[in-house]
C-alpha cells in the first residue's frame, strides 16, 4: 500500500460517485473504502492543510497502491464531487491512519465500477 484517500463530503452518494469517478476516469485502483470518524478526518485536514473551511459529514477513507503524485495528477484532470485529501507515507497521519483502519466501518453500497466495452469499429468497406 502506498497511499490512503480520504474523501470528504456532504452524503453517502457523492461519496460512492466520487470513488467511482476516480476508479472509472482517473484509472486509480481504490481498495477496501471505510467510513472515518468525523473527528479523525477533521484532525487530519488541520494537520495537513491548516484549515477547515466546511466541515463535512461523511469522511471516507481508501487505499490505493498507486503512488501519490500519481494520484493528485488524475484528480486535477476530473473534478470528483468531494474533497480529496492523499495521505502519503511521508505524512504524520499515514501512521494514524495504518494503525486504526481495521477498526473503521466498511463502507457499504460501492462497488467497482464495471469495464465499458465499446463495439469494435469494422475495417470492412461498404
Amino acid at each position: 500500500m502506498v497511499c490512503f484517500i480520504i474523501f470528504r463530503t456532504d452524503s453517502i452518494k457523492k461519496a460512492l460517485t466520487a470513488l467511482a469517478d476516480l476508479i472509472r476516469h482517473g484509472k486509480i485502483r481504490i481498495y477496501d473504502p471505510k467510513l472515518m470518524p468525523s473527528e479523525m478526518a477533521e484532525k487530519i485536514m488541520l494537520d495537513l492543510c491548516g484549515e477547515i473551511k466546511n466541515p463535512k459529514d461523511i469522511n471516507v477513507v481508501a487505499k490505493t497502491n498507486e503512488k501519490g503524485g500519481r494520484v493528485i495528477f488524475s484528480l486535477k484532470k476530473i473534478h470528483p464531487p468531494a474533497h480529496l485529501i492523499v495521505v502519503t507515507s511521508r505524512h504524520d497521519a499515514f501512521d494514524t491512519i495504518k494503525k486504526e483502519f481495521s477498526t473503521y466501518r466498511t463502507l457499504r453500497g460501492f462497488t467497482s465500477p464495471k469495464k465499458i466495452i465499446r463495439p469494435e469499429k469494422s475495417n470492412q468497406i461498404k
